[in-house]
């Protein structure tokens, strides 16, 4: 489009030139004062036909344009899915009674929730948080969204993550420690109890080494004070 309107132009003041060159040669004086306004029109047409551009916007090019597009739908993307992930991550870590789930889950919840820090920043981030925990309430219809799912979900950065990650070790345990008390009532042998007591004893030790994994800081006292109440327990029933 600019290189016709630039033909254009230059064509249109080349015939002005032409038609006032003429009249120089031909015209009466009286008539000149014609031929000087088809000169101006003529010279200033050519002069237009090279400085024209088109009109100029404060756009990016093309290119730029479909790569910044990309990368905001890209982020939003990013947003949805992390933060899908780590309320998915927080309701396993807090009913889970397995502790080899709670172990491979803690170590997710770490990496996607670093992730999540990084993106907190992002251009309508609290949008996109509450609309995905609109979409993960339709997901999962039967299962309500926790305090700590929210908490973490929409102020990451202020987000007690040693805390949680230590009150769900202990949490786990008792899941299972309730679990496995009802199961024993089920069995008939006194080998057979004695068997899922010592493992609950096992459990209670490999409880206190993730404990100390993760407890940083923490005070930590009361789970420690409760896990030997749990422990003293089931040494008087073997």
């Amino acid at each position: 489009m600019i290189k016709l309107v630039k033909i254009l132009f230059g064509f249109v003041g080349f015939l002005f030139l032409l038609i006032s060159l003429v009249g120089f040669l031909g015209a009466p004086d009286n008539e000149k004062a014609f031929v000087y306004v088809f000169f101006i029109m003529g010279a200033f047409s050519i002069w237009f036909a090279f400085k024209y551009k088109g009109q100029t916007k404060n756009t990016l090019p093309v290119k730029k344009q479909v790569t910044q597009i990309r990368q905001v739908s890209i982020e939003k993307l990013d947003v949805n899915r992390i933060v899908m992930q780590v309320l998915e991550t927080i309701e396993i870590i807090s009913t889970t009674r397995n502790l080899d789930t709670l172990k491979s889950r803690i170590q997710f919840l770490l990496k996607v929730f670093k992730e999540l820090c990084d993106v907190y920043h992002s251009k309508n981030y609290r949008r996109q948080t509450l609309a995905t925990i609109d979409a993960y309430k339709q997901l999962y219809y039967d299962k309500v969204v926790t305090e700590i799912q929210a908490e973490a979900v929409t102020d990451p950065l202020n987000f007690k993550m040693n805390e949680f990650i230590c009150f769900s070790i202990y949490q786990t345990f008792v899941r299972n420690y309730n679990f496995q008390v009802l199961a024993l009532e089920q069995l008939k042998t006194d080998r057979g109890k004695k068997g899922r007591y010592n493992k609950l004893l096992n459990d209670i030790d490999e409880t206190n080494n993730l404990m100390d994994k993760y407890k940083s800081d923490l005070d930590v006292s009361f789970f420690d004070k409760q896990l030997a109440d749990y422990k003293s327990n089931i040494l008087t029933k073997i």
